[in-house]
């Protein structure tokens, strides 16, 4: 299970990050990629509806929050990942690198952040799913 970031709530239903938060995945290109997201990043965190709190247990700052924290940052950057966040590994060290992330790549990271956070695998569904409408409805577009 990966560790969950520390946020504080904010007014208006945002929350910053208290300490510097790491994520280290393999992307589809075959590159072993970390993501480092600064202290004091402000980001919604899981946008969940108060009404599902109750129906499905899933709150926006549970074991949604990495994968809140690391789509929030993607989409702040409309996917375009500056070296001053992201790493990439060669030869067993860590050497800043940029990173292009299509819609579809956040959401899937999202979704496979889920997965390593031990979500309840319906959850992971409901959420990907929910995820992906709302990068829809919103319009983001790179």
């Amino acid at each position: 299970m990966i560790e969950q970031p520390k946020n504080v709530p904010l007014p208006g239903g945002k929350y910053r990050l208290v300490d510097d938060y790491q994520y280290t995945w393999k992307h589809v290109d075959g590159v072993t990629y970390r993501m480092t997201i600064k202290s004091g990043f402000v980001n919604d965190g899981a946008t969940v509806h108060r009404l599902f709190w109750t129906l499905s247990g899933l709150t926006p700052d549970g074991l949604l929050r990495a994968g809140a924290l690391i789509h929030d940052c993607v989409l702040k950057h409309t996917g375009r990942m500056p070296s001053t966040i992201m790493e990439k590994q060669v030869n067993g060290e860590w050497v800043p690198c940029t990173l292009q992330l299509t819609k579809l790549q956040a959401d899937q990271l999202f979704r496979q952040i889920l997965v390593e956070s031990e979500n309840k695998k319906w959850h992971i569904v409901l959420c990907y799913y929910a995820v992906r409408a709302y990068t829809y409805i919103r319009g983001y577009s790179w």
